[in-house]
């Protein structure tokens, strides 16, 4: 029998996952760009570029697509601008052609030229 104040729980193997490394060519960094990271049309992570390259350890299998954030404000999130009071433009957003495929127990790296 379980105490009121113990929480059970099971994890993952780490051969349940694989690493990423990833390199973006050209990348403007000037623009405070934010790397989004979607899976069936949901953002899954978003992580702001301070360099061209970005290493992830744990990170779960699957077919990912990526997108570019530039972040104007450099809030972290997409700002769908406001045209009627401020006269806003919203952020931009690029989809990157290629997608990825993580797999478990790999050393995934991709280099990708924008």
């Amino acid at each position: 029998m379980t105490k009121a104040d113990t929480i059970s729980f099971n994890t993952k193997k780490l051969s349940d996952y694989g690493s990423l490394k990833l390199i973006l060519r050209n990348l403007d960094l000037e623009k405070n760009p934010v790397l989004q990271i979607v899976s069936n049309d949901r953002i899954v992570k978003w992580i702001p570029m301070k360099s061209i390259d970005l290493a992830i350890d744990l990170f779960v299998p699957g077919e990912y697509e990526l997108r570019i954030l530039y972040d104007k404000n450099n809030n972290g999130v997409w700002d769908p601008g406001d045209f009627f009071g401020k006269h806003l433009q919203p952020e931009i957003v690029v989809p990157i052609e290629r997608k990825i495929s993580i797999k478990a127990a790999w050393k995934n790296e991709f280099e990708i030229v924008l």
